[in-house]
């Protein structure tokens, strides 16, 4: 299930009305063909367009929904985050604050365990480019359960690693004590909203999960 397919059940179980939808393939797609996904939804006038792919697929649509409507308010997910200095360099900081972002997990200067302190004062004190974005306490969480897996196993192999970690049971770490879920999920996954200030840095609005 894509993003956007997430994003579309959630916010209709929210009560949120869906004006529409539009898709395209970026190495395909005619600047035609956006001007008339432009225009579809700039004739709409959603209060919010939200953007499943990433910043760089997103610069050729968003040139052509901005010339229709700079006030245009877009949401995009995790991959907005990483390529947020493309989308600065094609429109500047100033455009972008009408932009808004859900990031996968907690700021990691939020991180209230005892661990996730620790990892936030020893990440920032050799850190040479400020916080980092909140996957980073995930892949170091995952890197920290892989490790336990490893040395747990009977035998260091796939089938040994993966039957501990589908019997991991309760596991402590930066966020600290949770089990996976049917799902494969993390049972204390968080998301968190965001918007891009003046200053090129996001800013956290809530914690939505």
């Amino acid at each position: 299930m894509g993003l956007t397919e997430i994003f579309d059940i959630t916010a209709q179980k929210m009560g949120l009305k869906i004006l529409g939808y539009d898709s395209y393939a970026i190495d395909s797609t005619s600047q035609d063909d956006l001007i008339n996904i432009a225009t579809h939804i700039a004739e709409a006038n959603p209060d919010l367009v939200y953007f499943g792919g990433g910043g760089v697929e997103a610069i050729p649509f968003l040139r052509e929904l901005w010339a229709y409507n700079p006030h245009m308010q877009v949401m995009g997910a995790d991959p907005f985050v990483v390529g947020i200095d493309d989308l600065t360099e094609a429109f500047g900081v100033q455009q972008l604050k009408v932009l808004y972002d859900t990031d996968l997990g907690t700021p990691i200067s939020m991180l209230e365990t005892e661990a996730g302190k620790a990892f936030y004062e020893k990440f920032m004190s050799i850190s040479k480019s400020g916080e980092p974005p909140s996957f980073v306490a995930g892949a170091y969480e995952t890197m920290n359960v892989l490790i336990h897996a490893i040395q747990q196993a009977k035998e260091p192999t796939r089938a040994g690693i993966l039957t501990v970690m589908k019997n991991l049971g309760d596991y402590s770490g930066v966020f600290g004590t949770w089990h996976f879920n049917t799902a494969g999920d993390i049972s204390k996954l968080t998301i968190s909203g965001k918007q891009l200030q003046d200053n090129g840095e996001w800013l956290l609005i809530e914690i939505i999960k």
